[in-house]
């Protein structure tokens, strides 16, 4: 029998997944949206918050859809996860969750932050996490139910994120693989352990928090009522995987330095293997263990919430209808590169726009996006590859633009599946 596994990519707002075989590819795809909405703790403090089980209810409709499409003569071998993580959750002893979850999109917490971990605290975090401190993310989600829920912390059985709160609810097991944590802020990301310092400052206990395994590990197998939830077979292997972006550079065969995945979602990142991780934090990017211990390091690099700023002028100056990004292009493609002089960085302060041709201004908007693209590697590697993945990827303006601005073709693996495909491969090993 032909093999298949299926792949998610937990994005920040939709589900998408794959069912993929090594020889045909991609044999079929679903998705689903997702909202957020405010949160409350039991003192009124608000947060932007996700309803766990409408999450994970979202996932096995997903899952449901991709399980109908199985072709008779093939077998499920498994499935696994990739996920924009940084989404927190916490559990009681039954894995069900005692609030709704945070979302890493909620408002810096930075006075949290100060107020548990020390108003000088921050400097080291790069080089312990990988990253550096983001205070919309877990350790700003913790200090605030530190501050204002103390008692759902302390009573909470398991801290986790999003990800690992889907895969126990189908399992009954707990992991974290170490790519996935590191936006955790929680793991000391040379020593692949528990950040014990930091678990201290907030008073949580390192058995709180789910087993450190590596990417690809396998966690375990659907129970009976996760097969029930999900609608596949009871026993499919589960897998754990990785961070969205380095999962889609897996797909896309961004494995050697010189090698660069553009992935285009909520940010825009540049993702690129380097084999020293010092080399990463000193240059101010973002390291993911990828590879390792065997291969490189995974560098990346980001234009926060670009596609906000995208949609932004797209909808001020081009158009605020349904169709606009499709006009985006259409008018992009018709402006000669230069833009007819104009030139502006999407991601700063953009001027006012409105004595420009729609044409000139979508050719720019280009242009711009690429041209910070281009500043965040242009020091650091010799670019002989790329490969772009993401919603904007399947559209051939972009990539004409960008190949352009970089001076290298752009090419187009699995497009917006990247991280999804990724995560299939991590099940077929």
């Amino acid at each position: 029998m032909k093999k298949y596994a299926i792949g998610l990519d937990l994005g920040t707002s939709s589900v998408k997944a794959v069912l993929f075989s090594p020889e045909d590819g991609v044999v079929a795809k679903e998705s689903q949206e997702f909202v957020y909405g405010p949160s409350f703790l039991p003192d009124g403090s608000e947060y932007l918050g996700i309803d766990m089980e409408v999450f994970y209810r979202t996932v096995c409709s997903v899952l449901k859809r991709l399980g109908e499409r199985l072709p008779q003569d093939g077998e499920l071998q498994g499935l696994a996860m990739a996920s924009a993580s940084g989404n927190t959750v916490i559990c009681d002893k039954d894995g069900k969750a005692l609030t709704d979850g945070y979302s890493w999109l909620n408002r810096p917490m930075s006075e949290e932050i100060a107020a548990v971990f020390g108003s000088d605290f921050g400097a080291d975090v790069r080089q312990t996490v990988g990253w550096a401190l983001a205070p919309s993310f877990p350790l700003g989600h913790l200090s605030h139910l530190r501050l204002h829920a103390p008692e759902l912390l302390d009573n909470a059985s398991v801290i986790c994120m999003a990800t690992e709160y889907v895969l126990h609810r189908l399992t009954g097991q707990w992991g974290i693989d170490v790519s996935t944590a590191t936006p955790f802020y929680l793991c000391d990301q040379k020593k692949r352990q528990w950040n014990e310092e930091y678990l201290k400052k907030l008073s949580i206990p390192k058995e709180k928090l789910p087993p450190l395994c590596e990417c690809g590990d396998l966690l375990g197998a659907l129970t009976e009522l996760g097969a029930s939830d999900s609608g596949l077979p009871l026993g499919t292997r589960v897998f754990l995987g990785s961070f969205d972006h380095p999962t889609a550079a897996r797909a896309c065969n961004i494995e050697k330095q010189g090698d660069l995945l553009i992935s285009c979602g909520t940010s825009w990142v540049c993702f690129f293997p380097m084999e020293n991780r010092e080399e990463i934090i000193n240059n101010q990017l973002l390291a993911d263990p990828f590879l390792t211990p065997a291969g490189p390091w995974g560098a990346m690099s980001s234009l926060a919430r670009a596609s906000e700023r995208i949609k932004d002028v797209v909808e001020r100056y081009i158009s605020s209808d349904e169709d606009k990004f499709r006009l985006l292009d259409e008018y992009a493609a018709a402006a000669s590169r230069g833009a007819g002089g104009l030139s502006f960085d999407p991601m700063g302060e953009v001027p006012d726009l409105s004595g420009y041709s729609k044409q000139n201004i979508a050719r720019a908007l280009m242009e711009g996006i690429a041209n910070s693209l281009k500043s965040r590697v242009r020091e650091l590697i010799k670019v002989r590859r790329i490969t772009m993945c993401g919603g904007p990827s399947v559209s051939p303006v972009w990539r004409a633009v960008l190949s352009e601005v970089f001076g290298v073709k752009v090419e187009l693996t699995y497009g917006p599946h990247s991280g999804a495909v990724g995560a299939a491969m991590y099940a077929l090993k």
